[in-house]
């Protein structure tokens, strides 16, 4: 009897991959195929400034209140509202409802007065291709300057195809500043330029809600010295805006925040990725308390996990820092009040960081680029393709929103969980 010669585990393991990548391969393509259909059906829909573009348009209005009446007008919802009316008639009815508020530091209106200039569709395309220039320049500079391995083609192919960085270029949102913040953060913590690193975390301005729990983290942690350059840049950035807009200015911005904490119909909390999003819908389903009482206990348990992970600062010149800063902010994402799947771009830089250097694996990144992605055909394209065709009922919306936002929360819990164990099994063999 012949003996069976024992398969060597590497050849199988070879095989497995390359199965494995045969099927990554596959529904890269797929998703690649997807969104130009999608984009495709958007514009031969007329949805320009309506679905395609829209967070682009609300900032192309702003641009124009800004040019117009100054600064200080930029949170007049009357304003506001002409403004879009002007550029996106047939998307913005008369009532106030519909307004689109300008949520943000009068500052990063800038960019968007000098693109007011343009007719929206061209100017759209212009900050479309800013974008993905930055996107991708950005990436290679990261990775260079932290002594990586660049990027594969298909890794920057992963990165794009992410339903985070498809709906910041389908939107026209600005969060790459987000990204580069970060990117720039960990940079500067990793050479031990711990004032520096802070005055780069303090550009989370633009989203105020993430500075506040990468804050929380920091003061835990008492990293003082980060602190203190968040504390110079947010100094600097509020100064600037009070000078632009001034008191009255400043009032009407604050009222502004306050009123989209407490939700607003164009706020859109039902499609969104943290807890919130969890309360909010299953309180329409159910009753308040057992909804409400389901996204308090996520928070609080996210938090705490959260805290107690990362209550002692990590070497910052070790790969420890990247997956402390992929676990905390795929955590923030998740409890942030105001946390929008666009947002999760700010975790691309610690997620390249830790997949080159060979900590994230592969299962983990392609669980965060695929689930909320194929969500999104299957949950959103899909369901408004029927409705389209009136084969099925406009009454499943809300659960279309609930799907769409749990994929992307899924997505950033199991990145969370990942860089917990990971950074507990760090500190045990440190100890």
């Amino acid at each position: 009897m012949e003996s069976v010669e024992p398969v060597d585990a590497r050849s199988a393991e070879a095989v497995s991959r390359r199965g494995s990548d045969y099927w990554l391969n596959l529904a890269a393509a797929g998703l690649v195929v997807f969104y130009v259909i999608y984009v495709a059906w958007q514009l031969m829909a007329g949805m320009m400034c309506s679905q395609i573009a829209v967070d682009y348009c609300e900032y192309l209005s702003a641009g124009l209140v800004a040019n117009a009446h100054g600064y200080a007008a930029l949170y007049n919802l009357n304003l506001l509202a002409e403004a879009q009316r002007s550029v996106i008639p047939s998307a913005v009815a008369a009532s106030p409802v519909a307004v689109l508020p300008f949520l943000y530091l009068p500052v990063f209106v800038l960019p968007f007065q000098l693109l007011s200039r343009l007719e929206p569709a061209a100017g759209f395309w212009i900050w479309t291709v800013l974008n993905i220039a930055i996107l991708i320049f950005y990436t290679r500079s990261f990775l260079r300057r932290l002594s990586l391995p660049a990027a594969s083609r298909r890794l920057m192919l992963l990165v794009f195809i992410s339903l985070p960085v498809f709906m910041n270029l389908f939107l026209g949102q600005m969060n790459l500043l987000l990204m580069v913040c970060v990117g720039e953060f960990m940079i500067e913590a990793s050479r031990r330029r711990y004032l520096s690193a802070g005055l780069w975390l303090g550009g989370l301005l633009l989203k105020p809600q993430l500075l506040v729990l990468v804050g929380t983290v920091l003061v835990v942690q008492r990293a003082w010295r980060i602190l203190a350059g968040a504390a110079i840049t947010t100094a600097a950035l509020g100064l600037l805006s009070a000078a632009m807009v001034g008191p009255a200015g400043l009032r009407s911005m604050l009222t502004g925040w306050l009123t989209s904490a407490g939700g607003q119909a164009n706020i859109w909390v039902e499609g969104m990725m943290n807890w919130r999003m969890v309360g909010a819908d299953l309180s329409s389903w159910s009753s308040p308390s057992a909804g409400w009482a389901v996204a308090i206990a996520g928070m609080l348990v996210t938090l705490t996990i959260m805290l107690v992970t990362w209550r002692k600062r990590v070497d910052a010149a070790s790969p420890a820092l990247g997956v402390a800063v992929v676990g905390v902010l795929a955590a923030c994402a998740t409890l942030a009040w105001h946390s929008h799947i666009h947002m999760a771009v700010v975790l691309l830089p610690p997620i390249l960081c830790t997949y080159q250097a060979r900590i994230l694996p592969q299962r983990v990144l392609g669980y965060w680029v695929f689930v909320p992605a194929l969500t999104f055909v299957t949950m959103v394209f899909v369901p408004e393709t029927l409705m389209a065709l009136h084969l099925v009922s406009p009454a499943i919306q809300p659960l279309i929103y609930f799907a769409l936002g749990m994929g992307m929360l899924s997505a950033n819990l199991y990145v969370f969980a990942w860089a917990v164990r990971v950074a507990r099994q760090g500190n045990r063999a440190a100890t």
